[in-house]
């Protein structure tokens, strides 16, 4: 195995990190963005990089809208695109000209 190889791997991780990071600052005030955080393991003479989704309790923010809802604790609201079931946290609702309850994506 080549000597380049196991700093080049841990440089590619390494980016992959600082995209992570860029990635969870630039949603830092996004609604229901869940941050990701990265782990290293080095084996065999690569080094591996595995990305996890945290779902920890954000901060619960008061927005005078009635139709914004936020969940405390587990969970997730179920929102539909087509037949399509989606899993969200974001609770910015509004209601449509059907009195549907929807999301910022209809």
């Amino acid at each position: 195995m080549s000597s380049f190889y196991i700093p080049v791997s841990a440089l590619r991780r390494q980016q992959e990190r600082l995209e992570l990071l860029g990635g969870n600052i630039a949603n830092i005030n996004t609604p229901g963005y869940k941050t990701g955080r990265m782990t290293f393991l080095e084996t065999l003479g690569t080094v591996t990089g595995v990305t996890r989704t945290t779902f920890k309790q954000g901060a619960l923010e008061f927005t005078g809208n009635a139709s914004d809802l936020a969940i405390q604790g587990n969970g997730f609201f179920v929102v539909r695109n087509g037949e399509e079931q989606l899993y969200t946290r974001a609770g910015a609702f509004t209601i449509d000209s059907n009195g549907k309850l929807v999301n910022s994506s209809g």
